[in-house]
């Protein structure tokens, strides 16, 4: 029999709360703490649904005790934050006692929290991160665990990592972060610069040219970086880096020779000063003719480096819109680390980042005796190798070429383009090899979350370094990768 001395246990997905007298209920049954999807108890063992209680608050709000004094507004403040619990919205409340709900997990993280002049509702662990309770990591656990067990005899160890991975809780993403997702970039610790140097792929754009005697050769065109975007080989590149590549495919096997002599041949607007007209014509006949008779075929390939392994890739989709293209890494073994990507396409000034990347200064010499070792493997022994290259496309790079490369800086500005496409000015050094590599976040809870992707550095009187948001392609890349595959935070 429910009276106003009784007092009730209550739960709610799984969570035992109270003791509560009824007098309390009915206050935060009015503050939307307490609804038709809990249920109580008297005494921890017979529980009923919370509906014939809440049936009988109807008219008797007289009781109710005056909040806490923790929870009382400071004068200043105003209620004009709205939040939406078991389908009901609620509120006006105030900034602070919305804090004091969510601390005391009367509100959980993922319930959708709006005020006046924002664009749209958010989730409340995004919109107060810094009042979710410490203690939610320790007491999740065994509950969670609870459930990734049953769900290991029920349907396998493969359902229970699905669950894991699919949920969508804001209040367990400091927790639940899907396995091999990176989120440091504290590249001094040995653990997270593994996990980020098996996510940083070196991309090598290459010819094999095979002889009509069978002689191959290996001439590399162009190379960048691309970063995993899932575990399964789904990886993110500069529509720049794999352009040219691409039209290597998409010729005929005759053009692909003539693209072959194109690339050997001296242009017309060769200085006179170099090379004279005559001697010029008469090296590109040399090269046409030789070309011509040598080559059986030439297949254009492409290669992605992480660390000392290397796999063949193509290319999935090349964005028109934006300097972004999406590559399939082949024959890659399943649960490798990637990315997360950023929802936001705007940044504030100031905020740290790094760029990762295998820029092409790591190439150039750094002693004398490095440049004599590198033009030592660099020299031809006969017309085919000059022509053609040498019969492995690595020996065009330095050992170091294949290291990534981190350079921290700051955002400068976010600027909005014709088109409204938006770039992201920063002071993280990058090069020309860095073309495709993650702008990533430093630090905070977005740590190791991929903002950008490096493009471009223009250089007037100072260096500018930008990168493009990767928010602003979010349509097209789960159009091509699939949206259940890919990370957004």
């Amino acid at each position: 029999m429910d009276n106003e001395q009784t007092k009730y246990l209550i739960r709610l997905r799984g969570k035992t709360r109270g003791p509560f007298a009824v007098s309390q209920l009915r206050q935060m049954h009015a503050r939307g703490q307490f609804g038709k999807l809990h249920q109580i108890s008297s005494d921890g063992t017979d529980w009923r649904s919370a509906s014939t209680l809440l049936a009988s608050f109807s008219g008797k709000q007289a009781d109710q005790r005056e909040p806490e004094p923790e929870q009382a507004p400071a004068p200043s403040e105003s209620a004009d934050w709205y939040y939406v619990l078991e389908n009901q919205r609620l509120g006006p409340v105030t900034e602070s006692q919305l804090r004091h709900q969510l601390r005391e997990e009367y509100i959980p993280g993922v319930a959708l929290v709006w005020q006046k002049g924002m664009d749209d509702w958010i989730e409340a662990a995004e919109a107060f991160p810094d009042s979710l309770p410490d203690r939610r990591t320790t007491s999740l656990l065994p509950g969670l665990l609870t459930v990734a067990i049953a769900l290991c005899v029920a349907a396998g160890i493969g359902g229970a990592i699905w669950y894991w991975q699919q949920s969508s809780s804001a209040t367990l993403t400091p927790l639940l972060r899907r396995s091999g997702e990176i989120h440091s970039m504290d590249l001094a610790d040995a653990g997270t610069h593994a996990q980020v140097h098996s996510a940083i792929g070196m991309v090598v754009c290459y010819a094999e040219i095979i002889q009509k005697t069978g002689e191959r050769h290996e001439r590399p065109f162009g190379h960048g970086t691309c970063f995993l975007v899932t575990p399964d080989g789904y990886a993110i590149t500069n529509r720049h880096v794999v352009d040219g590549h691409q039209e290597w495919v998409d010729a005929s096997e005759e053009g692909r020779i003539l693209k072959l002599i194109r690339h050997n041949t001296l242009p017309e607007e060769t200085s006179p000063a170099l090379v004279s007209a005559d001697v010029r014509n008469e090296f590109n006949k040399f090269v046409n003719s030789a070309t011509s008779e040598l080559i059986g075929r030439v297949e254009p390939r492409l290669r992605v480096y992480f660390g000392e392994e290397s796999y063949p890739a193509t290319v999935a989709a090349i964005s028109r819109r934006f300097d972004m293209a999406v590559l399939k890494i082949e024959d890659f073994p399943t649960g490798k680390s990637f990315f997360s990507l950023s929802k936001q396409s705007t940044v504030p000034q100031s905020t740290a980042v790094v760029a990762l990347g295998f820029p092409g200064v790591s190439q150039m010499a750094v002693t004398e005796d490095e440049a004599a070792v590198m033009a030592s493997s660099s020299n031809k022994k006969n017309v085919a190798e000059l022509l053609f290259g040498n019969d492995d496309h690595r020996s065009e790079f330095k050992t170091s070429a294949f290291d990534f490369v981190q350079t921290p800086g700051e955002v400068s500005v976010v600027q909005k383009e014709t088109g409204d496409i938006y770039n992201i000015q920063h002071t993280a050094a990058i090069r020309q090899g860095n073309s495709g590599g993650p702008l990533v976040y430093r630090e905070g809870q977005s740590a190791g979350t991929v903002v950008g992707i490096n493009t471009i550095f223009l250089s007037h009187e100072a260096p500018v370094f930008i990168a493009f948001p990767v928010a602003q392609m979010r349509d097209e890349l789960e159009k091509t990768i699939g949206a259940s595959k890919l990370v957004w935070r």
